[in-house]
């Protein structure tokens, strides 16, 4: 590939791709967000804006069995504060 404009062209094209997934992978990431913020929602039945372990085991199953590893601050509540970090913890692993 010595023509310039193929190099140019190839490059433009890799460029949207990398653009494209970058977007996908933000809207995907928004879009469990938003999801989570539901689920919180829906589960926090008194309203205090935290999730305890009788809330989470009636409306988010999955947080319940990890319950005690969420609550960092052994507070026996989960806050949004404490699911975002394990979120973004569990994202950093996967290495996304």
């Amino acid at each position: 590939m010595r023509n310039p404009t193929s190099r140019l062209l190839l490059a433009a094209t890799l460029a949207a791709l990398s653009t494209s997934a970058c977007a996908q992978n933000n809207s995907r990431a928004e879009r469990f967000a938003q999801a989570m913020q539901e689920r919180f929602t829906t589960a926090d039945t008194n309203r205090d804006g935290r999730i305890s372990r009788d809330e989470a085991s009636a409306g988010m199953p999955r947080v319940a069995e990890r319950f005690d590893a969420l609550d960092t601050d052994s507070d026996g509540q989960l806050s949004r504060d404490e699911l975002r970090a394990a979120a973004q913890q569990m994202r950093a692993q996967r290495g996304r």
